[in-house]
């Protein structure tokens, strides 16, 4: 019998070759942190992971509750610090399809990106090493797109709406 652990590795080196196999060279790691094997095998490879937290659902009712965001903090922190010697991570996400659209949104999406940008802080006269980004579906209606580094859409048109031009969460 062949222990879980080292089963789940296998799996993860033989989903890795398929990616690799296919010619891609990125991964987004949607909807949660990665499991560091995971990271490590990409960093082997060269393949570059966005790495998030929390996926779909957020609300803005979430963002202003005191303790669902000092636990989203936490969860920022933790994935930060458990990834920050993986060169494979480049992107960090936060609130997959959130109310980037509501201005009241906005002090939440900074907050998560001030966790990034503290724990990843840039040197003098170099890029960052960590860029700040989220998916939005609201590509004319986000209004906290100043705290992004990149600007990332999800867009699935007549998928949310008939309207096959006008994709909304």
């Amino acid at each position: 019998c062949t222990p879980t652990r080292a089963r789940r590795s296998r799996a993860l080196r033989s989903k890795l070759t398929l990616i690799v196999e296919a010619n891609a060279n990125y991964i987004r790691g949607a909807h949660y942190p990665q499991d560091q094997r995971f990271l490590d095998l990409c960093d082997e490879k060269g393949i570059v992971v966005w790495e998030e937290t929390l996926g779909p659902g957020t609300t803005t009712s979430h963002f202003q509750d005191p303790w669902w965001m000092k636990h989203q903090l936490i969860a920022m922190h933790e994935m930060v610090t458990a990834s920050i010697n993986h060169p494979a991570v480049f992107f960090h996400a936060f609130y997959n399809e959130g109310p980037s659209n509501d201005e009241k949104a906005c002090p939440a999406y900074n907050a998560s990106a001030s966790v990034v940008r503290q724990r990843t802080p840039m040197r003098a006269g170099q890029p960052p090493t960590r860029l700040v980004t989220w998916a939005d579906c609201f590509t004319d209606k986000g209004l906290c797109f100043q705290h992004a580094d990149v600007l990332s859409f999800n867009g699935y048109p007549a998928w949310y709406s008939s309207e096959a031009t006008d994709p909304q969460c």
